[in-house]
């Protein structure tokens, strides 16, 4: 499963300083008021469907599971009293990488990248968010929106570039979205080779604290 980079982004450490979100899975499904989770045994090919109770596996305690027979799995979420923010990667991101010197983690975005935010807490909270940008190539200006609401417009430039964000969040799922204004570049047009992805800004060492 360590191959797998579904599986390794909800286990493994990321740009974002925060437990693996998997190891959260019950208080996100809880926060949520998800109650119970089915799996159907006979739906998928028998090498998906044990990937895919390893997986839930990992997220809910043996003792959750209410009824497993040949056809179906039941998992009884266990209640209880969820806090914090989980942060996950929507669209616009690439894959996690290392630096050579450092082994510092970031991730590229294409220019139009979302974070997801959800708020485990019942009642809206301040969460107080740092990072560190930089664009490739060239500046970019960049829009961070909240739930598609400005929040500010900042200027990443080649060297690293701070971002300090306070953001009102709403119980459940927030979207942080970085939209840049100028077009991202191609490493092949600016430096040949062979790497035709569309790159604008990385993002790296993404702290996320609740007032």
């Amino acid at each position: 499963e360590r191959g797998d980079p579904d599986m390794r982004a909800l286990v493994e450490p990321d740009i974002v300083a925060q437990p693996p979100p998997l190891g959260r899975a019950a208080d996100i499904f809880d926060a949520f008021g998800i109650r119970y989770v089915v799996v159907h045994k006979d739906l998928l090919p028998p090498d998906q469907t044990a990937a895919l109770l390893h997986m839930v596996g990992l997220a809910l305690p043996p003792a959750a599971i209410v009824r497993d027979d040949a056809g179906i799995r039941v998992y009884q979420v266990p209640a209880g009293d969820p806090s914090g923010v989980v942060a996950g990667f929507g669209g616009g991101w690439y894959d996690l990488e290392r630096r050579a010197d450092t082994g510092g983690r970031f991730r590229w975005t294409d220019g139009d990248a979302t974070l997801s935010l959800t708020l485990l807490d019942p009642r809206p909270r301040t969460v107080h968010l740092t990072a560190t940008a930089f664009g490739y190539h060239q500046p970019f200006a960049m829009d961070v929106l909240l739930n598609d609401r400005l929040v500010t417009t900042v200027t990443v430039g080649l060297q690293p570039t701070p971002l300090d964000l306070t953001l009102p969040l709403d119980h459940g799922y927030n979207a942080l979205r970085f939209r840049t204004h100028e077009r991202p570049v191609r490493p092949s047009d600016v430096g040949g080779g062979r790497d035709d992805r569309a790159l604008a800004i990385a993002l790296t060492d993404v702290q996320i604290a609740v007032r």
